[in-house]
């Protein structure tokens, strides 16, 4: 194993580490699987998401979108599924 990926790896497990003391399984459910796709978690591995807010905005992440139009706590996640929904097919989902 070369040391790039030894130090990707330990950087993972760091990032794991810290979340997991405040979040429960199912959010750290969600963590992981936007640390193991290289994501950017710290736009939701907050607190103000529930883990189905996180699911959505994870998925926009991989989807390349801009979830700032929709990584916000007051949308709830069939709401936050729907704009996202929306921006994958071009939709104007301004306000």
């Amino acid at each position: 194993m070369g040391l790039r990926k030894q130090l990707d790896d330990l950087r993972k497990r760091r990032s794991l580490i810290r979340y997991s003391r405040e979040f429960g399984e199912s959010e750290m459910e969600v963590i992981k699987d936007g640390i193991d796709k290289g994501l950017d978690v710290s736009i939701y591995a907050k607190h103000d998401y529930n883990w189905r807010q996180m699911q959505e905005i994870r998925k926009g992440l991989e989807k390349g979108l801009d979830v700032s139009v929709y990584a916000k706590p007051e949308f709830d996640d069939w709401q936050m599924r729907e704009i996202r929904r929306g921006l994958e097919q071009g939709v104007d989902v301004s306000i």
